[in-house]
């Protein structure tokens, strides 16, 4: 699933691409996402990179921009050639486009307010991998050089969107925090949590108190300390 925001509400970043858009809260299936890439998808994409331009340094907004409108000029080339050879003019999506995408919309979650402008745009630039239909033929039609030329142009764009996206994250990393920490820190979190045990203080026939606690010795504590006594059984 590949999840789409804009302030809260979720936003169809691909905009006249084929997505149905999404209700608030809901995610894209992957069966919707097209095995295709067409023109309007890099218009959505240069769209919503002129959206987030405040929310991106110069350098970053000059390469993404730079990379969408090689991708543009290259698109324009292919599609001319293949109408004059009777093809479509759209290249096939990369399988690794959606895992790009979701990896582009978790660093997307960190970002904070940046996120409504940034995620989508991110979301949005990974979804223009396209996938390998290179050919080593020596004699091939002009419109397939074409398409190749474009696949790499798109296959840039993807690239430099992906780097601008860690970039950004590592921007909001603490000073001295290196990548994976944060996630290392949470699931430490989680595991410390986990050793945690509900504590009931036990006498004979009966079982009284309830407290979340550490340890075993913390739970006698408590049971030594509270008005019912008894053993401290950590559960």
């Amino acid at each position: 699933m590949v999840r789409f925001w804009h302030r809260g509400v979720v936003l169809l970043a691909l905009v006249g691409a084929g997505f149905t858009t999404p209700a608030l809260g809901q995610t894209v299936p992957v069966p919707q996402v097209p095995p295709t890439i067409g023109a309007a998808e890099i218009e959505a994409a240069k769209a919503l990179l002129a959206q987030a331009k405040g929310a991106l340094q110069p350098e970053q907004y000059q390469r993404l921009e730079k990379g969408l409108v090689e991708a543009e000029g290259a698109f324009q080339r292919f599609a001319k050639l293949a109408r004059a050879g009777g093809q479509t003019a759209q290249v096939a999506r990369g399988a690794q486009a959606l895992t790009a995408a979701q990896r582009a919309s978790k660093i997307a979650e960190g970002l904070g307010k940046l996120s409504a402008k940034i995620g989508p745009l991110l979301v949005a630039m990974a979804m223009l991998e396209p996938s390998s239909t290179a050919t080593q033929e020596q004699d091939y039609p002009s419109w397939m050089r074409a398409r190749d030329e474009l696949e790499v142009k798109l296959r840039q764009v993807a690239a430099d969107s992906q780097r601008v996206g860690k970039e950004m994250e590592a921007a909001r990393r603490p000073a001295g925090q290196s990548e994976g920490t944060a996630e290392e820190e949470r699931s430490a979190g989680r595991k410390r949590e986990s050793d945690r045990c509900w504590c009931v203080c036990v006498k004979p026939g009966e079982m009284q108190g309830g407290q979340n606690v550490k340890n075993q010795a913390e739970c006698q504590r408590y049971c030594d300390t509270s008005p019912w006594g008894g053993k401290g059984l950590c559960k």
